[in-house]
């Protein structure tokens, strides 16, 4: 069985800004990591390298996502609030999903990566795939983002 293995550089560069937690910070709340960061991506990659599990895997490249593929469920509004937003020093795309600027760019290579990863599947590629990728999509709903999930 062959698993396919999909990750990019830029994922880590998305910028979930400082939170405690699940709060923006600011006022009365200290300013910390937010809880959906890099660091946690960073790790698992490092220990699927140091451990010898990635020599196993076929690395996929992923490729953006068009924006007609992420307007089949997307709202056009929503999309361009967000491209004008990263486009600026970024802003909320919905509950709980801060994101900064150039965060737009990195969100459509996450969503093409996990096209690009089902593509690989359905194509006899590989047998199945893991797409470690920031940000996440699974929350997002149609008009907004929702748990750290743009798309």
């Amino acid at each position: 069985m062959t698993t396919g293995f999909l990750h990019h550089e830029r994922y880590l560069w998305h910028d979930t800004r400082s939170a405690a937690l699940y709060l923006p910070a600011g006022g009365m709340v200290q300013p910390g990591e937010h809880a959906e960061n890099p660091e946690t991506k960073r790790r698992l990659r490092s220990l699927l390298e140091v451990s010898g599990v990635m020599d196993h895997l076929v690395q996929l490249a992923p490729r953006p996502a068009t924006e007609e593929e992420v307007l089949r469920y997307h709202t056009r509004d929503y999309i361009e609030r967000l491209k004008t937003m990263s486009a600026a020093d970024g802003g909320m795309a919905g509950e709980g999903t801060p994101f900064g600027p150039g965060s737009w760019d990195i969100a459509l290579l996450s969503a093409g990566g996990v096209i690009r990863a089902l593509d690989a599947v359905v194509e006899g590629e590989v047998d199945n795939a893991y797409a470690l990728v920031r940000p996440p999509g699974h929350h997002a709903e149609k008009d907004e983002g929702r748990g750290f999930c743009m798309l």
